[in-house]
């Protein structure tokens, strides 16, 4: 008796933690696929306006930036999906949130531009922050009242970004600017 109740404990305990074992497998491929890849519902638009794709020249890196030059830089940036050019106008932490995900708090330079992919493929994006939507948003959310929001004509992605002191310090993006309402 006591060893078919032994072989019964541990026959449970294998499952357990076999079943334990999967959950976690699938958890960190979730998280993978949300923080490692684009927007499922976001398309390449091959024929986006030369105008919005036209590289701006950076500006020189011992100037202070004012916010619309700023602002300039990420509608290149975002438009072109070149990450790389908002380099030197981050702060060296910033706070970044992928909305309705744990990730990611505050990131370096570089891990806040490798983030940026989220949004790849949204392109173009309208920056009018005088639209209906960008002002229900920033009336509606504290978070985003005081940033620089950018809507993917594509699709609904948002990316807000918080701009202080000529840097870049906060950034917010999400799969769709509904999750903020």
């Amino acid at each position: 008796m006591n060893k078919s109740i032994l072989l019964a404990l541990i026959v449970i305990i294998v499952i357990l933690a076999a079943g334990l074992g999967f959950f976690i497998f699938q958890n960190q491929k979730l998280v993978g696929n949300l923080t490692s890849s684009p927007s499922p519902n976001s398309q390449a638009t091959a024929s986006s306006s030369p105008a919005l794709s036209t590289p701006q020249p950076s500006p020189s890196p011992g100037k202070a930036l004012s916010a619309q030059e700023i602002q300039t830089q990420i509608k290149t940036s975002l438009n072109s999906a070149d990450y790389q050019s908002l380099n030197q106008m981050l702060a060296e932490n910033v706070s970044f949130i992928l909305m309705s995900t744990e990730c990611c708090g505050i990131l370096s330079k570089q891990e806040a531009i490798d983030q940026m992919s989220y949004v790849k493929g949204a392109e173009p994006f309208n920056f009018d922050q005088q639209s209906q939507l960008v002002q229900d948003l920033k009336t509606n959310n504290p978070q985003l009242a005081g940033t620089y929001i950018a809507i993917s004509q594509n699709g609904e992605q948002l990316a807000a970004f918080t701009i202080e002191n000529g840097k870049i310090t906060g950034i917010q993006l999400s799969v769709s600017h509904k999750l903020y309402n």
